[in-house]
């Protein structure tokens, strides 16, 4: 159960039994990626693009035709080294660049090489959070990284690539337009999920989808709860959309209305952690039937940022008494993991990801 609930990660291939929601839009991005070698996917953070990439899209491909790899630049690092890490990653007893040769393209195209070289597939090379180039890279960096694009495109029929970004900073790809003219030519917004089930906008276009709605959340809550050993009435489904539709603090219907009725999906993710952890005896003793959810059983959280904070705090108690000797070290110790915490958000709000060498570096300096 625990690999179920994923609070805050994102969804995996292998998660595919558990993830609701997204196949008309996951059927669409399958058409633009498979049909062109440059594809933007963008959307406002929490909209699911990551777990739609890794879960939904992954496995629309078959295993033969599917070798992706997934490129964050984060901010201590350029990005042809992040890709040139991810590229040698892949082979036994390949190492990034050790030495202190500046990481050019030349040297990720004959990574590509080799790799096609060995396994005769597609490959796929996903960008995930591209904003970070544009928070943290200068011009010189981009350049480079456009001019990399370029050559795959010219030179490398066998790759396609992914640019994944957050919406806001979709405008900075006006610069990649003047060296590929068609990079906007295969693209596709996620939409935040609304709650009731709606019809395909005029502009997704006929890519022959199964399905010509957007499913919402009042479709699949019941589907979440079945997969997770439990079952909804429609009424109890309308009051846990009403538990979380207020998307953060302070937020009223008023303004909620505004918003078009729309649900933060990490929200769900932990509504859902909270509820089958209420109901975790009752689900083990049904020995697999489902067991009804009563409007008592249903967790009572409060806004977004609240729970979040509750979490973190947890979590900074227990790492501070397991590492600790005394109260005075518990609390040195608490500060330092908060400090550590800090390093991981940039200051533009993106996830971080960090070694441990790294974060200690940043925590000294």
């Amino acid at each position: 159960m625990a690999d179920v609930l994923k609070f805050l990660d994102p969804y995996n291939k292998d998660d595919i039994r558990y993830y609701f929601g997204r196949n008309t839009e996951t059927d669409i991005l399958y058409e633009k990626v498979k049909n062109n070698p440059i594809t933007l996917f963008y959307g406002l953070s929490g909209t699911g693009k990551t777990s739609m990439l890794l879960c939904g899209l992954a496995n629309r491909f078959d295993e033969v035709d599917w070798l992706p790899f997934v490129i964050r630049r984060g901010s201590n690092t350029d990005i042809l080294d992040a890709t040139l890490a991810v590229l040698r990653n892949c082979q036994p007893g390949a190492q990034a660049n050790s030495t202190k040769e500046k990481t050019t393209a030349k040297i990720c195209l004959g990574e590509l090489d080799r790799i096609y070289n060995r396994r005769f597939l597609t490959t796929y090379l996903i960008f995930d959070q591209l904003e970070e180039l544009f928070i943290y890279g200068d011009a010189p960096e981009k350049k480079a990284f456009i001019r990399f694009l370029v050559d795959i495109k010219e030179e490398k029929p066998f790759v396609k690539i992914i640019l994944v970004t957050r919406e806001e900073f979709f405008v900075h790809l006006d610069d990649f337009e003047t060296e590929i003219p068609e990079i906007f030519k295969s693209r596709f917004r996620l939409q935040p999920m609304r709650i009731e089930d709606s019809a395909l906008p005029d502009d997704f276009g006929d890519f022959g989808q199964q399905s010509t709605e957007l499913q919402g959340v009042k479709s699949i809550i019941p589907a979440m709860a079945n997969a997770l050993g439990l079952e909804m009435s429609p009424d109890i489904v309308g009051r846990v959309i009403e538990q979380i539709k207020v998307r953060t603090k302070g937020t009223n219907d008023s303004d909620f209305n505004k918003l078009e009725k729309k649900i933060e999906l990490p929200y769900l993710q932990i509504y859902f952690r909270e509820l089958v952890k209420n109901m975790q005896p009752e689900i083990h003793r049904a020995e697999g039937k489902r067991v009804p959810v009563q409007e008592s059983d249903l967790p009572k959280l409060g806004s977004v940022n609240d729970v979040l904070t509750d979490y973190l705090v947890k979590c900074v108690e227990e790492i501070s008494k397991e590492f600790s000797k005394d109260e005075r070290s518990e609390e040195l110790m608490e500060k330092t993991v908060w400090q550590a915490l800090d390093t991981l958000v940039s200051y533009r709000g993106t996830k971080q990801i960090k070694t441990f060498e790294n974060i200690t570096e940043e925590i000294n300096t």
